[in-house]
């Protein structure tokens, strides 16, 4: 049981670790405005929990149609929160992946659990579940080296 306990703790620092590392390496977070699986913009006002949570942890988070003039010349300056939806007959469950331009994720939190009945709770609760995998997190932008410019 000790060693079990001693198991999960270090590898929850790992995690933590790598998401200090692999989120600070992008200026921004982009946040969709209607996700993957649902209907309507801003269902159950999940995007702009989303959105509220990052800002919130002092992440650069813009919505999708609003971005920045530097994001939107190079949307490599960024990383897409995706909310994805692993629910059931009884619970609703989900988890934020963080992918960057060429679709590979990053990032990705703790699955969120919810018995609420109601979808709007239901996801509200999930949502922020889910981002307790970032309270430790400190966000600080540090750009990725990039390779000198060759002029020929």
């Amino acid at each position: 049981m000790k060693n079990w306990l001693i198991t999960v703790l270090i590898l929850s620092g790992f995690c933590i670790g790598n998401a200090q590392n692999e989120l600070s390496a992008y200026k921004y977070v982009i946040v969709p405005t209607k996700f993957e699986g649902f209907k309507k913009e801003n269902q159950y006002q999940t995007s702009t929990l989303i959105k509220y949570l990052l800002v919130e942890r002092g992440i650069n988070a813009v919505y999708e149609d609003a971005l920045p003039a530097d994001l939107y010349l190079d949307k490599c300056l960024g990383v897409t929160a995706m909310l994805v939806n692993e629910s059931g007959t009884f619970t609703t469950k989900a988890h934020i992946a963080f992918q960057d331009c060429q679709l590979q994720e990053v990032y990705r939190t703790k699955t969120g659990n919810s018995k609420i009945k109601d979808y709007k709770g239901a996801f509200q609760e999930v949502i922020r579940e889910a981002f307790e995998s970032l309270n430790s997190y400190t966000y600080a932008y540090k750009p990725k080296d990039q390779d000198e410019k060759v002029t020929l």
